[in-house]
């Protein structure tokens, strides 16, 4: 404490009384700071006067080395009384005590956070878990747990760290869009939106656009993305997030029970509106097409109106009036393309990116007969990623590398393009997903 007998009267502003802090009054609190420590008693720190910011420091100090306060709850106290006796000095002497409570109240939101990530941990102390826990840990037992709430207090008292800022930002968007508060949440995308390498950004805020149900969240997040590409001049970027947050309008004027089954369309409204059709939920639709008030949503109904009556008429001599027949005819008579050379299952499992694409096949890709509309729906097939209808996956099996314990719908392929129904019944290689 020799910096604090160093002081000398000229240091010290005047008090509201009119009397100067004495050369007397800096030693008598140096000796109560003194005491504080030998007692291990903060009494003492609350008998020093005149010198909040000498208190703050005192309480910080007894908080680093003594047991006792690594129990949060006599940590906290400390720090609480210590907060009320500066307020006492700031109103009684007319004292500046900013910086002390500053200090403080920084400290205690220190406690209480590492006090509850301690908790999730298994940690005896709060100490425990600020002394032996990286930022990197720290975040992970965050989203681990997902006590996103943690990530707003651990940026109000680190910041950004470079090691960290991705997955930070990605639970301060879920922490934020939890308690509904939008507005810091924009004005920190805003910082992000001013930022030439906001790349990681983008990449992060499209993550969680594909995998929210909140649709508020949704919604947030179209529009920076719309904002960010508007000003990068990535104009098909912005017609496809529009096309997003129609969906996202649609949805909404579903009811709660519905909006789950739709949440996965919503990129592609048409398929909302194809779903719709064949649940035989007008009325549904119907509210969509009056309360959106966009002409979008009439094109959408129109598109698929000209998909779902759409028919081929074949020369009834092509066929001798037999399913097995039909099915085993040459696809060009029924495409008019020509055969298609041999499949041949791959041998690796594809992603769902290497999936064929929803909109590349209007035909079954086995029976090369049945065309995708309102009734006759697109089914994918895990095993080779290609459109297939329902009759060419009725059959269920279990495939131990995808789950072992569900059976599934499987598709059959055989050495051509072409197969019998017997065939489609006995085989068990396939297994089909709705998309």
């Amino acid at each position: 404490f020799s910096t604090i007998a160093d002081q000398t009267p000229k240091d010290f502003s005047p008090l509201s009384t009119g009397h100067f802090y004495t050369s007397f009054q800096i030693f008598q609190n140096a000796i109560l700071a003194c005491l504080a420590f030998i007692k291990e008693d903060a009494k003492y720190v609350f008998q020093i006067q005149h010198d909040p910011r000498m208190k703050a420091e005192l309480i910080l100090c007894l908080l680093d080395s003594f047991e006792i306060y690594e129990q949060t709850f006599y940590a906290t106290r400390l720090i609480r009384l210590g907060l009320q006796s500066i307020r006492d000095d700031e109103l009684n002497f007319g004292i500046d005590a900013s910086e002390g409570k500053s200090k403080l109240t920084i400290m205690l939101k220190q406690i209480e956070f590492y006090a509850s990530v301690g908790q999730l941990t298994g940690l005896k102390s709060w100490k425990s878990a600020r002394n032996n826990l990286e930022s990197i840990d720290v975040l992970t037992i965050i989203k681990t747990r997902k006590r996103y709430s943690l990530a707003i207090d651990w940026f109000e008292i680190h910041g950004f760290e470079m090691d960290t800022a991705d997955l930070l930002i990605e639970l301060l968007i879920y922490a934020y869009s939890e308690s509904n508060d939008y507005i810091p949440l924009k004005r920190l995308f805003q910082m992000f939106l001013d930022d030439p390498k906001s790349n990681n950004v983008i990449i992060i805020t499209e993550k969680i656009l594909n995998q929210t149900e909140n649709l508020d969240l949704r919604t947030f997040l179209i529009d920076f993305l719309i904002q960010y590409h508007r000003k990068c001049g990535t104009y098909i970027m912005i017609d496809q997030y529009e096309r997003h947050r129609l969906g996202i309008e649609m949805v909404r004027l579903l009811s709660r029970k519905m909006q789950p089954d739709y949440l996965d369309l919503i990129p592609i409204p048409l398929l909302i509106v194809e779903q719709l059709l064949m649940n035989s939920e007008i009325e549904s639709l119907d509210r969509i097409i009056n309360q959106c008030k966009l002409i979008s949503a009439d094109e959408l109904v129109e598109k698929y109106a000209q998909k779902s009556v759409y028919m081929e008429i074949y020369d009834s001599n092509s066929f001798d009036g037999s399913d097995m027949t039909i099915i085993s005819s040459d696809s060009s008579m029924i495409t008019g393309k020509n055969v298609q050379p041999p499949f041949f299952i791959p041998q690796a499992i594809p992603s769902k990116d290497q999936w064929v694409s929803d909109t590349s096949k209007t035909h079954c890709m086995l029976c090369q007969i049945v065309r995708f509309g309102m009734i006759n729906r697109r089914h994918h097939c895990r095993r080779c990623g290609r459109i297939v209808c329902n009759g060419c996956s009725s059959n269920s099996i279990l495939i131990a590398e995808i789950n072992p314990n569900i059976p599934v719908r499987y598709e059959f392929i055989g050495s051509t393009t072409t197969a019998t129904i017997d065939e489609f019944k006995s085989s068990n290689t396939m297994e089909i997903i709705d998309r």
